[in-house]
């Protein structure tokens, strides 16, 4: 790796840890909306077995996601 690569990677984690001790604040933030997990399933014309086996997780699991229990 270059030495002006390595030194800006260098700067980047001390900048991180920084931020996450509360000494910075983050020149940007991102907000996520939550999915929703019943209209993507529906979108796809699913049902609740076939929608969990394809994201690999039990119908249960999907269930709680739906009715806002958990978040996937």
């Amino acid at each position: 790796m270059k030495k002006d690569m390595f030194d800006e990677l260098v700067l980047s984690v001390k900048e991180g840890g920084m931020i996450l001790r509360g000494e910075a604040v983050p020149s940007r933030t991102f907000a996520v909306k939550p999915a929703d997990i019943r209209k993507t399933r529906k979108s796809f014309g699913l049902s609740h077995p076939e929608f969990a086996a394809l994201l690999g997780i039990s119908p249960a699991t999907l269930r709680n996601w739906e009715q806002g229990r958990r978040k996937p």
